[in-house]
């Protein structure tokens, strides 16, 4: 299967392209300030570089939550492919990209400013990654609270949880993490052969605006 991958969520924005889970094209941006800007011609060479866009099996999009401007930039430019060449779009949580290297449970988070975050739980079993279903967004304080249960985190907003949780440091552990191609390669296939499909026409970007109260 061919698949493009256009995941926008956070401050490193990243484009895969993979025939199977050979990658092709790997392209990081920084900064999303000229996102508007850059990531349609990004993807337009990498393509002419490969194949075609009609010679794609899927488009896989990061939803959310994270950056605004990001997630409504790549949202834009995948339906206009989806819908402009018929291609499947895939849809993923922006959380689920990142995963620890050990076994247990584990909290994806993303800094969302203002002292709050957004979280998503998930448990490892060597290969095997299951995350809840939804994301949340909540206050520093309340984070604190699903410690109990989880000990690691993973985050590429690792140096602000340091700084956040300096108290926390002999409860937790926090990793620097950045996106792993193979992982969203083996989790976008596995949404696409499971029909997990999103309507192009009309499909809803998470953007997660309101807090939660943690878990007890």
């Amino acid at each position: 299967m061919r698949k493009l991958i256009i995941d926008t969520s956070h401050e490193i924005s990243y484009v895969i392209l993979a025939d199977g889970n050979k990658i092709l094209f790997f392209e990081k941006i920084i900064g999303n300030k000229n996102l508007s800007k850059i990531l349609l011609p990004t993807i337009e060479e990498i393509l002419k570089q490969s194949f075609s866009l009609d010679k794609l099996t899927y488009i896989a999009l990061s939803f959310g939550p994270g950056s605004y401007t990001g997630i409504r930039v790549a949202g834009s430019i995948a339906k206009i492919f989806s819908l402009v060449k018929k291609l499947p779009l895939v849809g993923y949580i922006s959380l689920q990209a990142y995963s620890p290297n050990i076994d247990g449970k584990f909290l994806s988070i993303f800094d969302a400013k203002s002292e709050k975050f957004y979280v998503l739980e998930g448990e490892k079993n060597q290969n095997t990654i299951n995350f809840s279903q939804k994301p949340k967004l909540i206050f520093l304080e309340d984070l604190k609270k699903y410690f109990e249960n989880y000990k690691t985190i993973v985050s590429p907003d690792s140096d602000i949880l340091l700084k956040y949780l300096d108290s926390e440091k002999d409860k937790i552990n926090i990793f620097k993490s950045e996106i792993n191609p193979n992982t969203l390669i083996s989790l976008t296939d596995s949404l696409f052969i499971n029909k997990k499909i999103l309507n192009s026409s009309n499909f809803d970007l998470l953007y997660l605006n309101d807090p939660t109260t943690a878990c007890k």
